[in-house]
Order: C-alpha cells, then structure tokens, then sequence
C-alpha cells in the first residue's frame, strides 16, 4: 500500500499579498514512506497558485493546490497519480467543508479523513484492488468460509480449516456436526506449522445447521433479504451475514462493521465515540452506506479498503492532524484478524 504525505500545515493566511515568486508559506512533516521533493509558489495577475507536492518512489504524485484571489484562501485540493503513464487527477472539496453536519472532508494528506479515504479508494480501485470481494465457488462455500473465520480468528487458520473441509467434501447439506467437528479438532498446518482452530465444537455445530438451512430455504434475489435471512441461522450475526452477501454479491447495500471499520468512522466522527453494535447495527450501517454514497465510493470497495488499511496501518500511525477528522490514538494492540479480504 502507498501513502501520500501524512502531515501538512500552513504557515500563516495573513498577508497573502507579500509573497514573492518562489516563496510559499508552507512546511511539510513527512511521513517516513515519503519524500517531498517540491514547494512552489506561482503568482498570476489575478490569482496566486501556492502549490505543495509530493512525489513519492512509487511515481504517485500528491498536489495540494491554494488558489488565493483579493487575499482569501481558496483550499481546494487535487490529487494527481500517474498510472502506467496516464494522469488519474482527483479535486476534492476544501477540508473544512462538510459532508454531513458534524463531518468535514478534512485534509487529502492528513490519515484517515474522509479526503483520504476517497483518495485512496480511487488509487486503488484504479489498479483493480478492492472491487471483487468473492472468496469461493459458491453461496454455501462463501457462508463457511465467513463462519469459519470473524472476531479473535487469524486470518490464515479460518482459510485452512474452510480448504480442509472443502478438499474432504463437508460442506453440503446433510454432512454431520460430528464429522465437521472432527476435522476441524485435527491440527491444521500452516506455514509448515501446526496450529488449532479454537472452538471447533461450537463452529461444527453452527456450519452444519446453517449448511442445512440454507440448502432448504428459498434464497431472495434482494441483498438486504438475503442479509436478513441469514441472520436467523445458527451462529451468524449481522456482521457474518454482511460479510458473506457483500462477498457473494460483491453488493453495496449492507455494511461489515467490525472493530477497524467502527473505529475509522469513529476517527472521522461518523459513528459516536461509544456504540452499542448490537442494537445500533441498521443504524449505523445505513450511516456508513450514506457516507459512502456522498463520496461516491462504492460501498463494498470502501468497506475492504478501510478494513484493510485500518488492521495494518492504524496501530502505527499516532495522533494525525484532527482537521476533518477526531484525533487518533492508536495505542491499542488488539487486533481482529478475520477473514474480511478484499
């Protein structure tokens, strides 16, 4: 993953008029992943264009653009990224404006504002990155795989032990807890060393009776339908039952709010600082797709992205500038190392 610039101030925004060709009234801190290479000031008859770029190893250009006209400050920011020699170019809205009362863009260049989550996502998506999200061959291999993983499971022992059932044919309808249980007891090998998949019992005995089910119902063409069938079978929630319409149907209309997503939206000021997930789950969903829908970034693509920056990037990155965004504290060590791949 490749990051712009993670601090950027200005100086002062008085006295716009004293400044002379060359002389622009910035200075950058860098993130250590990038290097600033330009600082340029270009002075027009009517309007003044205070630029702060960064060119970074991977030829991904950042440009934050200062138009100043009759001594206001204009903040409009552009991004321009160069792909396999083509120009990606990006204006965003000034960082103090807001998307919603109470949440502003924030700055392009500050972590985890909404400025920056649109930036990337369109970085990314561009290089085909967080835009298929199915895992597997099938609805019911897609419902094991996200039950087999979720909260506390390490992302490589809920794959293993989903491609050792799957290799053994025992995800269809009609395969006993009994024998689920048992594969799932063995030890699994990863990386040439064995590991355990905790409570194999308990998840035996929910992957047997949601295999069932579903083999029996009717499956609705509607996401949110689906979504919501899938939540009445044994040990699936609404986070597990999001988790595998989103990948199934790579689908915009359901949310997977686990600890990295709450938290990002927490830093942007989306969701309150304290949330009751479990009774506040439609609502704060429905706050989530709006987001996305104000950006104009598909939901599933922005779910991925952030989930995927947030378990890698958030626990190193510590108190970013807080315009548009809460300060973060990321001094936490948990991690929730689910199965939620882009």
């Amino acid at each position: 993953m490749h990051f712009p610039c993670a601090q950027y101030y200005c100086r002062t925004m008085e006295g716009v008029r004293g400044f002379s060709n060359g002389m622009a009234p910035f200075r950058a801190n860098c993130h250590p992943l990038t290097s600033c290479k330009r600082f340029t000031c270009f002075i027009g008859q009517d309007l003044w264009w205070l630029v702060v770029s960064c060119d970074q190893e991977v030829n991904l250009f950042w440009e934050k653009r200062y138009w100043v006209s009759m001594g206001n400050l204009i903040d409009y920011q552009h991004c321009t990224n160069v792909f396999d020699g083509q120009n990606i170019s990006l204006v965003l809205p000034p960082a103090s404006q807001e998307i919603f009362p109470g949440v502003k863009w924030g700055n392009v260049g500050d972590f985890f504002t909404p400025a920056f989550w649109k930036h990337q996502a369109i970085l990314q998506m561009a290089q085909g990155r967080y835009t298929r999200h199915k895992l597997t061959n099938s609805l019911p291999e897609e419902l094991a795989l996200c039950l087999l993983g979720g909260f506390g499971m390490p992302a490589e022992i809920g794959l293993a032990a989903f491609t050792t059932l799957r290799d053994r044919d025992l995800l269809s309808a009609g395969t006993g807890e009994e024998e689920i249980a048992a594969c799932l007891k063995e030890p699994l090998l990863i990386n040439g060393r064995p590991k355990r998949y905790r409570f194999w019992k308990q998840k035996a005995k929910y992957l047997a009776g949601s295999l069932e089910r579903l083999a029996g119902d009717e499956i609705p063409d509607d996401d949110i339908e689906l979504r919501d069938l899938l939540v009445t079978y044994p040990g699936i929630g609404p986070k597990t039952a999001s988790w595998i319409v989103r990948n199934y149907r790579d689908s915009d209309d359901v949310a997977i709010l686990d600890i990295h997503i709450i938290r990002a939206c927490q830093e942007m000021g989306l969701f309150p600082a304290a949330v009751k997930l479990e009774r506040e789950y439609t609502a704060l969903e429905q706050r989530f797709l709006d987001f996305c829908r104000a950006v104009k970034i598909p939901a599933a693509s922005m779910d991925a992205l952030i989930w995927d920056y947030m378990r890698t990037l958030g626990p190193t990155v510590q108190d970013p500038p807080s315009s548009g965004s809460r300060k973060a504290h990321h001094k936490h060590t948990e991690r929730d190392n689910s199965l939620l791949v882009a």
